[in-house]
């Protein structure tokens, strides 16, 4: 009895084109950053729309992103969990 033959699949490539994914989320984190600035207050100071378009950008990067913090060197003054 002969064996059967190995047949060889191909398996596909996956390109991520990242700058699109990246590009995306700034443009929406600066959106919702600049309208949450702007929420309560009519001309709120540059300090608070810096900040508001800041943590909405980086918010918007982590939901594509998983950060790993054992692969990052610890920051000097930040315990350790």
């Amino acid at each position: 009895m002969t064996s059967p033959k190995k047949v060889r699949v191909a398996t596909p490539t996956i390109q991520v084109r990242v700058y699109p994914l990246v590009a995306d989320a700034v443009e929406s984190g600066v959106r919702y950053g600049w309208h949450r600035a702007h929420k309560h207050v009519a001309r709120p100071k540059e300090d608070l729309v810096v900040e508001a378009i800041t943590n909405a950008v980086l918010n918007e990067l982590c939901e594509l992103m998983v950060m790993d913090p054992a692969a990052e060197p610890p920051v000097a003054g930040e315990g350790t969990l």
